[in-house]
């Protein structure tokens, strides 16, 4: 099982772990199935999601509107 399949419409969809709370952002490997990904954030208000967004984007190059 691949942490990243297409849905058959050509959406991306992929299986992520999230860990908060850590020094840097980074992709940090698999974890059972999922790419590992911490992030330098808090999950509170929005900011673990805004950072995940950011993160996404650059590594995907493509443009965020958040």
């Amino acid at each position: 099982m691949s942490w990243y399949r297409y849905d058959g419409t050509n959406n991306l969809v992929l299986t992520l772990h999230i860990q908060t709370g850590a020094k840097i952002t980074e992709a940090a490997g698999l974890l059972r199935g999922a790419l590992k990904i911490r992030l330098a954030a808090a999950p509170v208000e929005g900011k673990a999601n805004s950072t995940l967004i950011k993160f996404l984007a650059v590594q995907f190059v493509c443009r965020s509107d958040k």
